[in-house]
């Protein structure tokens, strides 16, 4: 028998007889905690090692563990007490609960440095005893660098490519008309031009011509896949349109084809999550928005940040990021708007009494 065999039997006797032991304790279901475990592995063979595990519930905080060896690990949830870290003991006492479990949905992803780890969703509202939350499959991150040209249009012949400059100094001028004129003859001549299609997505974009913005930026993807400009423009066009689902994928296509060095793409996720009501997702989105923009180019991330911290209604902190934006946002932005949300959020961080 090997050493991976026997692991994985001592591993599974070990929770049959928890399992058993809780069974012989409370009967009829009646469960005092519950067994969250699982298994973190690599696709396609990868070798990961060991991953940082999460697990986020509401009203019960953040808990992580670390798996072994082999992958695996295992929480234990007591919802008469706070989360021990991993099972590890009990926490200070918590308000006692009524029959229901205060857990709802619940989310558990895995940290490795070079994988990405999907966001795994829990709803464990009426769970008892031991639970399998299956594998967590890791993807290594790619390694190409950041696409803000793209390959397939470094192949556009010159003729093309002096429409699609004189068609982005247009754009940049302001002058629109102009812009896609020139941008539609730089793809006419050159059909796989993916900055040009992306361009004239934005052309359309500024003209409030959503519909045609979206199919100019599908084009740039169909031309080079890997074109990063192309996905964000999908994200702000389905921001534009309320449509979050949108956005969230289209973020995460983005981070998925560039990890690092795209704070816009994180912040997008974060607003996206944060609008779907998943705010484990959108703290941890607008968090790793922060730690990018190292130049603080992006204010409207405290923004977001400010939205979590209310929606948690953790109001001195959302004042505290709301302010940090007024201070640092463009005259054009919606200041008016950000100013009346602070005031309310100072109201309720005053108990409903205005200053």
């Amino acid at each position: 028998m090997t050493r991976h065999s026997y692991r994985k039997i001592l591993f599974r006797s070990v929770f049959c007889c928890l399992l058993a032991s809780a069974g012989a304790q409370h009967s009829f279901g009646q469960f005092s905690q519950i067994l969250l475990s699982g298994r973190v592995v690599a696709a396609e063979g990868a070798d990961a090692g060991p991953a940082r595990v999460e697990l986020a519930c509401p009203g019960m905080g953040r808990q992580e563990l670390y798996t072994d060896p082999a992958g695996y690990f295992q929480f234990r949830i007591d919802p008469s007490q706070e989360l021990g870290r991993g099972g590890a003991g009990p926490g200070k006492q918590a308000p006692a609960w009524k029959e229901t479990w205060p857990l709802g949905s619940c989310e558990l992803q895995a940290y490795v440095p070079g994988f990405e780890s999907p966001v795994i969703h829990l709803d464990l509202a009426d769970a008892r005893g031991m639970i399998q939350a299956g594998p967590i499959v890791l993807r290594r991150l790619s390694r190409r660098p950041p696409m803000t040209i793209g390959a397939s249009s470094l192949l556009a012949p010159k003729k093309a490519r002096k429409s699609w400059e004189k068609g982005r100094r247009a754009l940049q001028a302001g002058n629109l008309e102009e812009a896609q004129a020139a941008l539609a003859a730089a793809i006419t001549i050159y059909p796989q031009y993916a900055v040009a299609w992306a361009d004239l997505g934005l052309v359309h974009f500024k003209r409030n011509d959503m519909e045609q913005a979206r199919t100019a930026y599908l084009q740039a993807l169909a031309a080079d896949s890997g074109f990063v400009p192309a996905c964000l423009g999908l994200a702000v066009v389905g921001m534009h349109e309320g449509n979050w689902e949108q956005v969230a994928d289209r973020a995460e296509q983005a981070i998925r084809l560039q990890p690092l060095g795209l704070p816009q793409a994180h912040y997008l996720q974060a607003l996206a999550n944060l609008q779907l009501g998943r705010l484990q997702a959108a703290e941890r989105s607008a968090e790793e928005a922060a730690r990018q923009d190292a130049g603080r180019q992006f204010p409207e991330i405290d923004y977001v940040r400010g939205l979590v911290e209310a929606r948690r209604q953790n109001y001195p902190a959302a004042a505290r990021y709301l302010r940090r934006y007024l201070d640092r946002a463009p005259r054009t932005a919606p200041l008016a708007v950000v100013t009346r949300q602070l005031a309310g959020i100072e109201k309720l961080r005053n108990g409903g009494i205005e200053e």
